[in-house]
């Protein structure tokens, strides 16, 4: 968890190697240690939310996709009744369109699935890089950060 959230970021702003960033990393963390247990334990919070709020947004997707497959077969129904069209009288290039067809069907499922929740990952690679923007003072100045017209919020005064 910390090499994704945090050691690799600071290895792309800093041009430095995977054990140059986890050595900073770990020292973080000493320093820090207890807001380091409060992340870690958010994020698990906010994981069990992610899986509720995924399930949430995508039974209504499904119910969607569900009626659409739905018109979908009744209008093939309705086709090969007035046609008297068989599955044993199709042939091969019958069976190819039908496997087009899924294909295509399947495709679009997954991209609309995708989709949907597409800004749950990109909350949770913000949120780690909010997090150590609050104890890195190289990401806090970078670049990067000026780009999205991000500002630091100041420093906490410790005792």
């Amino acid at each position: 968890m910390f090499a994704v959230d945090f050691a690799i970021p600071l290895m792309y702003l800093n041009k430095m190697g995977i054990w140059a960033s986890i050595k900073e990393i770990l020292q973080l963390f000493k320093n820090n240690i207890w807001e380091f247990i409060i992340y870690i334990f958010t994020k698990l919070m906010l994981s069990v939310a992610q899986g509720i709020l995924s399930v949430i947004l995508l039974i209504p997707l499904m119910i969607v996709w569900l009626i659409q497959l739905g018109i979908l077969g009744l209008g093939a129904w309705i086709i090969s009744s007035l046609f008297n069209i068989t599955l044993a009288n199709i042939g091969i290039l019958g069976w190819i369109l039908i496997g087009i067809v899924i294909f295509v069907i399947f495709i679009l499922f997954l991209f609309s699935v995708k989709l949907v929740t597409l800004p749950i990952p990109i909350f949770f690679r913000l949120y780690s890089l909010m997090f150590l923007i609050n104890f890195h003072e190289s990401i806090g100045d970078s670049e990067l950060l000026k780009q999205f017209k991000y500002t630091v919020p100041s420093k906490r005064k410790t005792s």
